[in-house]
Order: structure tokens, then sequence, then C-alpha cells
């Protein structure tokens, strides 16, 4: 985790929880891996540096737009950002692994933030696929919805 400082009219403190993405980094079989290509390098006595990447867009940290996961959702570009910009609360849940984080699984009483991340740590090695990691239940985004959660994450790829 970096903690980064922008300089606005007031300090603002950010922490990047992003993974890093690599060529390591394991994609959800079938999906395209990362890939680097670099055609001008200073090394090889280019006057600049230029290089393209090819990659899923559901590597490392990233938000799904409704479009994603609903026939009629909104495409990322239409989001507004203030979804993603803002407070927000982490809270630990240690399950078994392939189950689905239920409404039970956290005090929904001590949500004090409009956006959530929940960490699992049922995905540890990013350079690893495993398929019995933990995932967000309905039950647990509608109760999220009805507390007026804007936004929830999870350390894991769904």
């Amino acid at each position: 985790m970096r903690r980064l400082t922008i300089l606005a009219a007031e300090p603002l403190d950010y922490y990047d929880i992003s993974p890093e993405v690599s060529e390591k980094t394991a994609v959800f079989p079938g999906d395209s891996p990362y890939r680097r290509t670099v055609a001008r390098d200073f090394a090889k006595g280019d006057r600049l540096a230029l290089s393209s990447l090819q990659t899923t867009v559901h590597i490392g940290a990233h938000a799904d737009a409704p479009s994603h996961y609903h026939a009629r959702g909104q495409a990322i570009d239409a989001r507004a950002l203030d979804y993603y910009l803002g407070p927000c609360q982490v809270l630990a849940v240690r399950l078994p692994r392939g189950r689905r984080v239920m409404p039970g699984d956290i005090d929904l009483g001590k949500i004090a933030a409009p956006r959530l991340l929940i960490c699992t740590g049922s995905f540890p090695d990013p350079e690893r696929w495993n398929d019995d990691f933990n995932s967000l239940s309905a039950e647990l985004i509608e109760a999220l919805a009805e507390r007026k959660v804007i936004l929830v994450g999870i350390d894991t790829p769904s």
C-alpha cells in the first residue's frame, strides 16, 4: 500500500492498494494476459520511449462498469467520478475458501462510509490463478445499497 498526498486547495491523503500488474499477473482462464511491446527504447539508442499494452480490462484493481453485469447498464465513461473518489472503509472477513460474503459475515452497523472495500485474503498470489476465492453475494449488495453504500470492492478477481 502506498500513501499519496495530492496537492490541492487542501492536501488530500490517498491510499493506493492497487496490486502490481505485470506479465506474471494471473487472469481469468481464457482471458487476455498482460503483454507489453516496446517499439522504441532509449537503451537501444532511440530518442524516445514508446510501448503498447495488451491485456484484459479485468486485470489488477479495477472498477466494473454496470454494462459488465447488466444488459442495460451504464458504460464506465458515463459514470460520475463521485462513485470512485471519497471516504472509504476497509473491512476484513475470514471465510472458508469459495464462499460468498453474506450480510451476516460483516457487521453492517459498523459501516461508516459510502464506499466499502472488503479484504478476504482468498486470492493470495496474483501470479497464480485459484478458482476458490471469495466473492460478493447478491444479498450483501442489496443490504449495502439499503445502507447507501455507493461502491463496494473486494480483493479478489470477482
